[in-house]
């Protein structure tokens, strides 16, 4: 069956640890495919308020970049895509699996060169805040034929 819904233009995602913005939160954006496996990718770091926007140009890259280094792992995000898209701030086990697949993936991904510091920076907020729960607020622009979902998680889990 071929899926015709069309990424959307771009998210605006806005990050809470608690009641108060997160800046220099990540997150974890799933697209649900119909073949093969969902993308897992991260984005960030969130701005100062807190907030990230991400593009469609954004989310085919970094889908591109994990269908060339599996390229039997994956389908297309063009032709398979569902309409459903899950996005969650990064917790503190988040990060640690995030900075494992850098030291593993660096020379086949590319990477923002200041990654591996802006994840330390982020492992030392989240674990200033044990108890306290992350959060997204995300839409979708044209949001028509998206379906987001999210979730709370503790930021040390």
């Amino acid at each position: 069956m071929l899926y015709t819904r069309a990424l959307p233009h771009f998210l605006m995602v806005e990050c809470f640890i608690g009641r108060n913005h997160l800046p220099g939160a990540w997150v974890s954006v799933t697209l649900e495919m119909a073949r093969r496996n969902s993308f897992n990718l991260i984005f960030g770091p969130a701005d100062s308020a807190g907030l990230l926007r991400l593009s469609r140009a954004q989310l085919l890259d970094q889908a591109q970049q994990n269908r060339e280094v599996f390229p039997y792992d994956f389908g297309n995000p063009t032709n398979d895509w569902t309409g459903r898209i899950r996005i969650e701030a990064l917790n503190l086990s988040d990060v640690a699996k995030a900075l494992q697949a850098h030291r593993s993936l660096k020379n086949l991904v590319k990477y923002p060169d200041d990654f591996e510091t802006r994840m330390s920076d982020l492992a030392t907020r989240l674990k200033q805040s044990r108890g306290e729960l992350l959060s997204v607020k995300a839409a979708a622009v044209p949001g028509d034929s998206v379906t987001l979902e999210s979730a709370k998680m503790k930021a040390v889990s």
